[in-house]
């Protein structure tokens, strides 16, 4: 018998981001409220793509990289400052 296989997640709630981020929840959600974490709601539900999870953790080369969530989303936006 084979292990299961893991299965990639296309999306995480607020808190897992906030965990994966090492921020507070309230940071978090105050994120999502200023547009600086992307996020997709569902009625009552809000979740953040993996994607942009990655692309906040990520440095413009696909290092890790110190840098402002907001810088980040720029990036995935294609604008530069």
């Amino acid at each position: 018998m084979t292990a299961p296989q893991a299965v990639e997640r296309p999306t995480y709630s607020v808190d897992e981001v906030a965990e994966i981020l090492g921020i507070s929840r309230s940071l978090a959600y105050e994120c999502v409220k200023t547009g600086e974490i992307p996020s997709v709601r569902f009625r009552r539900l809000i979740v953040v793509p993996a994607s942009c999870v990655e692309a906040l953790l990520q440095g413009p080369n696909g290092q890790p990289a110190d840098v402002d969530a907001s810088d980040a989303l720029d990036d995935l936006n294609g604008e530069r400052r």
